[in-house]
């Protein structure tokens, strides 16, 4: 009886998720390069042969980067960078900025090559792109809601109200920057006295001034009743 084959080429369409990891056959089947082979035991080969990908088993998919446009073919369900750039916002259509100098807020595409230009002050000025964040959100994903905002209005001393946060869920650094944005204090000099990142800052900072507009339109459509 003649000596098995190690491997041989796969039939049909070459290409990454093409076909199963398991032909009916017996044989393996790459999902990378489309290799297939008869494995030797029955226990999981670590990688393929042929392009030595450890992932040989895995489906894949396409991952395009909004930010510089990069392709690349992943088995993550959502990669964490993307491998040109490095972005960690690759797959948001759209960001936060906001300008330094004046303190304008917009959603911008920030394109690799492309300059992000303030709506307000032009091209000429420094902005921060705000990395995506749940908005407010202590460790455990708790967010500063309505009722914490009133709760903390009514509370007489700075310390009082930080402890209250920090009693809600929300971090310490999260609950000094509320409550210096109560005091009326703006991003930019919270983040000078505190030393505070400013796009940390700005996380907090950004949902906290949208609760505080729908708190106060809220109130005035009670008014109006």
């Amino acid at each position: 009886m003649g000596r098995m084959s190690k491997g041989r080429q796969a039939s049909g369409r070459r290409g990454y998720g093409a076909g199963r990891a398991s032909c009916e056959s017996g044989a393996n089947r790459c999902l990378a390069c489309g290799y297939e082979w008869f494995p030797r035991s029955s226990s999981r080969v670590k990688s393929c042969p042929r392009c030595r990908s450890t992932a040989w088993d895995k489906e894949f998919h396409k991952a395009v980067c909004s930010r510089c446009g990069h392709e690349w073919l992943t088995y993550d369900e959502r990669p964490e960078r993307c491998p040109s750039c490095r972005s960690r916002v690759w797959d948001a259509e759209v960001l936060d900025v906001f300008c330094r100098r004046c303190g304008a807020r917009w959603k911008d595409p920030v394109k690799k090559g492309a300059a992000v230009i303030c709506p307000v002050c032009g091209p000429a000025t420094t902005v921060t792109v705000m990395r995506r964040t749940k908005g407010g959100s202590g460790s455990d994903g708790v967010r500063l809601t309505a009722e914490m905002l009133s709760a903390v209005r009514a509370i007489p001393g700075d310390v009082g109200k930080a402890d209250y946060l920090v009693s809600s869920g929300l971090s310490r650094f999260q609950a000094e920057i509320i409550v210096r944005l109560e005091r009326g204090e703006k991003a930019v000099h919270i983040s000078k006295e505190t030393g505070i990142s400013l796009e940390d800052v700005l996380a907090v900072s950004v949902p906290y001034e949208d609760l505080c507009s729908d708190v106060s339109r809220d109130s005035s459509k009670r008014s109006d009743e």
